[in-house]
């Protein structure tokens, strides 16, 4: 097997158990490397020797041989198996001619933002920055935050605390719910009184450190039915630079 001691002085660690934490000692270790080396000597042999190759168009069965090459047609095209355990048994090595599927493992090709962008390529792969990237995210994260206790009927606007580096936020949308959390109402208009008339609600202002919800004055907001308190009034959806 391996140049290092002849195969009757070698030992092997197939079957052997080590113990993790375990100290190896210094045979063994000798053993690891040797059978290591051996069995890489063997595949470049099968490699190198004509008479350990076979050629044909279907998988091989004879375990005999340290080295297959099989298949020689565009729909089957060759592939190498090696007998890399000494068991007998063929393990196919993927080589560039094996492509992955959603069924089989092989080498795929990483998508470009751009092939992440047109969504329609099924052979590459796509990476977290690919993802951050495309338009699919935009290279936005979303923050979701409770607006928590606001007696609507009482109190025209309230404050929240976003957590947010106020430069990096993006858009804002509102989603509030009444007493009984049978209705929300979800509202993703612009800022200031003038879209109040048709909202009854808005938001106000974003500063460094709140956003100020506000809901108008007679609106159907300022109802006994949002006046609970001790109570999610609901939910604001930030989107923001990460």
């Amino acid at each position: 097997m391996s140049d290092n001691k002849p195969d009757s002085e070698q030992t092997s660690l197939v079957n052997r158990t080590v113990t993790a934490g375990a100290t190896v000692s210094s045979t063994d270790h000798e053993a690891w490397r040797n059978d290591i080396e051996g069995r890489i000597d063997d595949l470049i042999a099968g490699l190198k020797d004509n008479s350990n190759h076979r050629a044909g168009t279907s998988a091989p069965t004879d375990n005999a041989v340290e080295c297959q090459v099989w298949g020689n047609t565009t729909t089957n095209p060759a592939k190498l198996y090696a007998d890399l355990d000494g068991a007998g048994a063929d393990t196919q090595i993927i080589t560039t001619d094996d492509s992955a599927s959603a069924t089989a493992e092989g080498i795929s090709e990483l998508a470009t933002i751009a092939e992440v962008n047109t969504g329609t390529d099924t052979g590459r792969t796509i990476t977290p920055a690919g993802l951050k990237g495309s338009i699919f995210t935009a290279g936005l994260a979303t923050k979701i935050v409770e607006i928590g206790d606001w007696d609507m009927n009482a109190t025209t606007n309230v404050d929240v605390a976003h957590g947010l580096t106020l430069a990096n936020i993006r858009t804002v949308s509102v989603m509030v719910r009444n007493d009984t959390g049978g209705s929300i109402f979800h509202y993703t208009g612009g800022s200031g009184a003038g879209g109040a008339t048709a909202n009854n609600l808005w938001v106000g202002v974003i500063t460094a450190t709140n956003v100020t919800l506000y809901r108008l004055v007679g609106s159907a907001f300022d109802d006994p039915d949002f006046g609970d308190t001790g109570y999610n009034r609901g939910w604001i959806v930030i989107q923001y630079v990460p």
